[in-house]
């Protein structure tokens, strides 16, 4: 294993949770506006009783953001009895809408066997679809896997590509992943790897 659950879980808790409750306000309908508002005047109240009652109705309507924060809630145990089970749930919901921040955490719960059966493919899976968003934890933690063979055959030059891409992107620690990977590659390969990376960028900026 190259990364136990606890440091794993601390890089990836670096998503900024309150500023995406602020931001999704102004994605949200004015139907449901409302509920959601009360729900992050209440979390900043530090009154989570009241955040559950205001974002679960929108949740089980489909409302992506509301899902998103509910899970992210039991993830952390923020006001709530800390849950993965739950966590899993409500990160899958808004996952298969789409959710780049759910589709993360899911990949990390399926990698470390939190609220789930661990099971590295579905880790993969959920890392690559956030990835292919664009996000630095996803691409860096996917990278591990392609290094590690957790979930898919070990492949140096996808696994450079990854953490390549993420230290780019600003996770921190990917560039240390990047150089040290290098070591076990030979030159072809790193070229090979930052090609792959470069043919990425320009596939996804179009």
């Amino acid at each position: 294993m190259f990364l136990n659950p606890v440091p794993f879980f601390k890089i990836y808790h670096q998503f900024p949770r309150a500023g995406l409750l602020i931001l999704s306000l102004i994605l949200f309908s004015s139907a449901n506006a409302t509920g959601f508002e009360a729900g992050v005047t209440a979390y900043k109240a530090k009154n989570h009783k009241t955040v559950l009652q205001e974002w679960i109705p929108l949740a089980e309507q489909g409302d992506v953001h509301a899902q998103y924060n509910i899970g992210t809630a039991y993830m952390y145990g923020d006001g709530v009895v800390q849950d993965y089970k739950q966590a899993a749930k409500w990160y899958t919901l808004a996952a298969d809408q789409g959710d780049v921040h759910a589709q993360g955490h899911l990949g990390l719960l399926y990698q470390n066997g939190l609220g789930v059966v661990q099971e590295y493919k579905q880790a993969v899976r959920w890392y690559t679809l956030a990835a292919d968003q664009g996000d630095a934890h996803a691409q860096s933690y996917l990278g591990l896997m392609y290094q590690n063979g957790l979930g898919v055959v070990q492949d140096y030059v996808i696994a450079h590509m990854w953490v390549n891409m993420a230290s780019a992107n600003g996770h921190s620690r990917s560039a240390q992943f990047r150089d040290l990977l290098a070591k076990k590659m030979t030159l072809k390969q790193v070229e090979q790897a930052e090609q792959k990376a470069r043919e990425w960028v320009a596939n996804h900026n179009n």
